[in-house]
């Protein structure tokens, strides 16, 4: 593509927690075949979803074989969520595992999330974050590797401090590594009640070091897909205005504009295209989100 943005599968819609049935699930091959079937030299993969530590070496092979590469490696980590020592230890270590992968991919970027916790207020929260995974920021650092943190969109997380742009500069900046940096979904943001585009991202831009591209309207009973993604669980948003996804170009955020802001201002990185969808759309949403950066990037 002539910018310097560059598409990415999110692999996470073929994890077992996130298909209906066994009938979409891929093995790491298949799933290495899918990316390059749909058109796309980068995978993002998800660690004790996708793969475990075992399979590194497997995925090494895959990588060569079928010449798509790694585009980050997703911790599946929820670093406000711990509590007690031996939680933190826990998840601490499985950061520390995805950084190291990482490395072995030559990946130079590591997803997380934050996540709620009652236990603890927004300032207790950024501290903790501060405090109990100081030497992965630093581990991160020194490997050339960003850990970048997704803002959230499920109706369960309350006052999650990643629902809003404000709330996640405060993270950030709470936290001050330079290391730790946004993952910016538009749709996310879009279902929770904040404008993604333009708002949101020129607040967030200087901190944006991945994107993921997904498409959301407000869920509709009457529409087939809406409910069908209802029982799939596949909304988002919150309880009073709940979000289904939909194909890119085709619900309310103005991902078009994302884009020529992302080009304009010099964007250089991976957008993930994410369906979040029921398994028997998924290679529609995905198509479509490639043919969507296509049109618009070439």
């Amino acid at each position: 593509m002539a910018s310097g943005i560059t598409p990415s599968i999110f692999a996470t819609e073929w994890a077992p927690g996130n298909l209906q049935s066994e009938k979409y699930l891929l093995s790491l091959d298949g799933i290495f075949q899918k990316v390059k079937q749909l058109g796309s030299d980068y995978v993002h993969l998800v660690y004790c979803w996708n793969f475990t530590k075992d399979d590194v070496p497997h995925i090494q092979e895959l990588i060569e074989k079928h010449d798509v590469r790694v585009s980050c490696v997703h911790s599946l980590t929820h670093l406000n969520q711990p509590s007690t020592q031996e939680e933190v230890e826990k998840e601490r270590h499985q950061l520390s595992d995805a950084i190291e992968i990482a490395q072995a991919f030559d990946v130079r970027l590591v997803a997380c999330n934050f996540g709620e916790n009652a236990d603890r207020d927004e300032i207790a929260a950024i501290a903790a974050c501060k405090s109990h995974y100081a030497a992965c920021f630093e581990a991160a650092a020194d490997a050339g590797i960003t850990i970048v943190v997704e803002n959230t969109c499920s109706a369960s997380v309350g006052g999650e401090i990643t629902t809003s742009a404000e709330g996640i500069i405060r993270l950030l900046e709470g936290v001050g590594s330079p290391s730790f940096k946004s993952q910016f979904d538009a749709g996310n943001l879009q279902s929770m009640g904040e404008e993604a585009y333009p708002y949101a991202y020129e607040l967030l831009k200087e901190h944006i070091r991945l994107i993921h591209l997904k498409d959301v309207v407000k869920y509709n009973p009457g529409v087939s897909h809406h409910r069908r993604s209802e029982s799939a669980r596949k909304l988002i948003g919150t309880a009073a205005a709940r979000y289904v996804t939909v194909p890119v170009g085709q619900g309310e955020v103005n991902l078009e504009g994302l884009l020529q802001g992302l080009v304009a201002d010099g964007y250089e990185g991976f957008v993930d295209v994410e369906p979040h969808t029921v398994e028997e759309r998924l290679d529609e949403f995905y198509a479509e989100g490639l043919g969507f950066l296509s049109h618009h990037l070439s």
